[in-house]
This record gives C-alpha cells, structure tokens and sequence, in this order.
C-alpha cells in the first residue's frame, strides 16, 4: 500500500504539538531555566574580569620591570614579581650596578640566578660566561677558569658559547702558569666543531697565538687581550635580553 503523503495541515499539527511541549517544559522548568541562565551569564561575567583584572596586573608588572633602574627599585621587583620571565633583565642590570661598584659576590649571585633560572637557554649561558668574567675581575682566577672548563666541555650548550668559554679558560690557565690546562682548552677552541660560525670561528682565531705561544711556535703575550676580553665579554652580557610578550 503506498504511504499517505503529509499535508501542509499535518506538518502545521506536529509544529503546534512541538510548541505545546516546549510550552509544558517552559512552564515546569521556569525556575531552573532562569537559574541557568543566570548562572551562566555570571561565569562569563567573572571569566571577562578575571581576565581584565589579569591583564592590568601583567602591563603594570611589565611597566614596573621596564622602568626600574636604582638598586631598591630593581631588588623590589625581583621581590615582588619572583616569577616574571622579564626579571632577567632585572637581575642583568642588578649585576651590573653591583659589578660596577665592585660588589663582586652580589654580581656573581645574580648571574647565578639568571643562570639556573628558567629562561632561554642562550640567556642562561650568556649568564654562565658573565658569572665567570666577575669571578676573574674579583681575582678569582682559579674558579672562573675552572668555571670556563666546565662551560666548555658541556656538550649541551652551542659551539659558540663552548668557544667561548675554552679559549678564556686557556687565556687565564696559560695567565696562572697552568700550560697543560690551558693547552687542552686552547686545542677545543681551535678544533670547535660549526667553525663556519662567525662567533666560533674567532674565538678559535683568538685562541690560535696563544697555542702556537705554548707549543713554542710563537712568541705571544698572553696578557695581552686579557681586560679587553672580560670588558667585551660583560658588556655583551648587559645587553638587554629579549622577551615574549604575555
């Protein structure tokens, strides 16, 4: 038997019928449809200003962090915002106050940080290398050349940096009488892997003469660049780092 097509009267019947439920469901549930609601117009209410309330703390953070400059302003930010991924920046500038002043062990404690911290890891190594530079214009020359070595033999850290780090600790074991020691970081900085790197390429040019000294092929001071290397090296490190805006 062929089916009965609907009519126009029948799909106007099931239209009203539908309406009559959602009008029984309406007059039955009024109360938690209200509530409902109202609940959700609250949720979006406190997510927006949670949200507008968050984002006026994070500009004026920021700001506070950009605009600090005196020792109190910098060692109150550092105490207020401890979790602020710009507070290197802060803690570079702390270094270099404290650097400047000869306050050497507050300097070093503030690289320190940087270095352990969690931030880039360029950053962070920058902030090795510096930590070392303070120790050796403190006249710790033992340490900050152990600290090179350290640096050096990391394979984790990029070929530059490791460049770096090998030629000062040759530069300052050859300055300390050490010629095995520094023999063996000068040889890394030469034979450092991506020489076609700018950066490894001439610390390894650097570190050339003062093997050829220790080997007996030339006669090199190996004085020489000392202070102009730990000045070029700090001041790379003042540079203000780069951030990621929130």
């Amino acid at each position: 038997m062929a089916k009965k097509k609907p009519t126009g009267s029948d799909f106007a019947s099931a239209l009203l019928d539908d309406f009559d439920r959602f009008e029984h469901f309406a007059m039955t549930y009024w109360r938690q449809i209200i509530i409902a609601c109202v609940a959700i117009v609250v949720i979006v209410a406190a997510g927006t200003t949670i949200y507008v309330v968050m984002t006026a703390k994070e500009r004026d953070a920021n700001n506070r962090i950009a605009n600090a400059v005196m020792e109190a302003e910098l060692l109150k930010v550092i105490s207020e915002y401890p979790e602020n991924p710009a507070l290197c920046s802060v803690r570079t500038r702390l270094a270099v106050i404290y650097r400047n002043e000869k306050k050497y062990e507050q300097a070093v404690n503030q690289y320190r940080s940087i270095a352990m911290g969690n931030y880039p890891d360029e950053i962070r190594w920058q902030s090795q290398l510096a930590m070392n530079a303070v120790l050796e214009l403190d006249g710790k020359k033992e340490q900050a050349a152990r600290g090179y070595k350290a640096i050096g033999a990391n394979s984790m850290i990029s070929p530059a940096i490791r460049s770096e780090a090998n030629y000062s600790a040759g530069r300052i074991y050859s300055e300390l009488g050490d010629d095995a020691s520094a023999k063996l970081a000068l040889t890394a900085a030469v034979k450092a892997e991506n020489r076609t790197q700018p950066a490894t390429y001439l610390w390894g040019e650097l570190a050339r003469p003062m093997l050829e000294r220790i080997q007996g092929e030339a006669p090199v001071n190996p004085k020489a660049s000392s202070t102009a290397d730990i000045e070029a090296l700090l001041k790379k490190s003042e540079a203000k780092p780069k951030t990621t805006k929130p």
